[in-house]
């Protein structure tokens, strides 16, 4: 099965955290807690791998619990790296990771290769389809990409800091928000306005 790409050439995967099979086995923030893990140890490894070897020229990543708990990852570049060493590399670093954590993620006694994590369901590959026009057109939508990196970046730094120093990364979260609103130059009543129509979004 190959890897579907839209015209700005990305591979996008989708990484479902539990076997279709094993039900309601992992509890929501168990479940969270391996998406952590794999935020911290598997991605900053490819993508420091992809960027060295000029594989990528762009990466995110975001989380999403709509039809199970996933992860979606997106890399950019050329045809040959993406559809060659980049699948191939990402692949197996989800292979292994899953095989670290087998139980309960994955029926016990079952071989875990990429072929059997596409077969399940767990790995997928999906169409990119960027939202062009909700960005504004072209121009806006590669603001938005380069701001999607930076954010998934500030994202592993977060994680690592958390469990470093035992501060919630909502704390993080929060001081990272009233930093933005600095920036734009919004007042305390204009953040406190802000802050409370986001809490409501």
């Amino acid at each position: 099965m190959m890897p579907v790409r839209s015209e700005q050439q990305w591979l996008y995967s989708q990484i479902y955290f539990l076997h279709p099979d094993q039900g309601d086995a992992v509890e929501p923030l168990a479940l969270r807690a391996v998406c952590d893990q794999f935020v911290l140890e598997v991605i900053p490894n490819l993508v420091s791998t992809f960027q060295e070897q000029r594989w990528i020229e762009q990466f995110f990543f975001i989380r999403y619990a709509e039809g199970g708990y996933h992860l979606r990852l997106r890399f950019q570049g050329e045809a040959e790296y993406l559809d060659g060493p980049v699948r191939a590399q990402l692949e197996t670093a989800v292979a292994d990771f899953f095989a670290a954590q087998q139980a309960p993620l994955w029926p016990a006694g079952t071989e875990i290769t990429a072929d059997t994590l596409l077969e399940s369901g767990c790995l997928r590959y999906a169409t990119y389809e960027p939202e062009i026009d909700k960005y504004g057109g072209p121009a806006g939508l590669a603001v938005a990409e380069a701001h999607f990196q930076v954010s998934s970046e500030i994202c592993m730094l977060v994680l690592a800091a958390e469990q470093q120093t035992n501060i919630s990364r909502s704390q993080f979260a929060l001081e990272l928000m009233d930093i933005l609103l600095s920036e734009f130059g919004a007042d305390p009543h204009e953040k406190a306005f802000l802050l409370r129509a986001y809490t409501a979004y």
